[in-house]
């Protein structure tokens, strides 16, 4: 269903063509190490499918999830609202990170 306010976003790559997530993170926390999941969230986030999306238009990064029976990611930006929507489909691609821009 289109989105009614016409507010859409493209998934784009970084402008050189190569996304490095570390552009676009932030440094964890201190105690926290990049890469590592603590303990208390590992079991919840294995059985919870995700993608993580850096909204271009304002500088956010958020991580999505989706219910293992959906066919679909749908993000919004926590500062402007504009919605992502990603596609689960065998011809699709193994990333796990994307960058969402203006149209």
């Amino acid at each position: 269903m289109p989105d009614p306010t016409g507010d859409y976003l493209d998934i784009i790559s970084a402008p050189d063509g190569e996304y490095a997530p570390e552009r676009f993170v932030p440094a964890p926390p201190s105690g926290l190490v990049a890469g590592v999941v603590p303990a208390q969230e590992s079991a919840a986030a294995a059985s919870r499918p995700w993608i993580g999306i850096h909204f271009a238009c304002c500088g956010h990064y958020i991580r999505v999830y989706r219910r293992p029976n959906e066919t679909r990611y749908v993000a919004k930006c926590p500062n402007c609202h504009r919605r992502a929507v990603l596609k689960v489909a065998a011809n699709g691609t193994s990333a796990r990170i994307f960058r969402a821009g203006p149209n």
